[in-house]
């Protein structure tokens, strides 16, 4: 997911998701992966509608403001702890803050800690560097939102 840092739109962020027992990374296909909007009407899996860890693009929304948001469905109920984000490899957008969200249905949503802001990669020289963003209490959830605040 693509985050201009001047404003609050996506743009450059990628997520995988971690099981806390065997700590391994899940980068979801992105046939998983829905968004608030995406920049050109982008099919799914092309263009600005494409989030995985080291893939050739990234999302970015369509309008810039609050009320963005990038989607993961795990398929199942699992328990995730944490994310690993990824500037946008070409561009260097990068995200600098952001919440998240889980729900069981995609209906009913909960604030991951609370509401807490996370700091996200910020600006770099080296897209293809990660973060790892590890929650203070671990969710049990079918679907996570990303949620860009800055």
């Amino acid at each position: 997911m693509l985050l201009r840092v001047a404003t609050l739109v996506a743009a450059g962020l990628s997520l995988a998701f971690a099981i806390p027992c065997d700590d391994v990374e899940v980068n979801l296909p992105c046939t998983q992966h829905s968004y608030s909007s995406v920049l050109q009407n982008s099919a799914r899996c092309s263009g600005f509608a494409l989030s995985t860890l080291d893939g050739p693009s990234a999302w970015q929304s369509a309008r810039n403001g609050q009320g963005q948001w990038l989607q993961l469905d795990l398929l199942e109920r699992r328990l995730v702890y944490g994310a690993v984000t990824q500037c946008h490899g070409t561009t260097l957008h990068c995200v600098r803050k952001y919440k998240f969200m889980y729900s069981q249905d995609g209906s009913s949503w909960q604030w991951v800690d609370g509401g807490r802001q996370f700091d996200g990669n910020g600006a770099s020289l080296n897209g293809n560097l990660r973060k790892r963003t590890v929650f203070g209490n671990a969710v049990f959830a079918r679907y996570i939102r990303i949620v860009p605040t800055a």
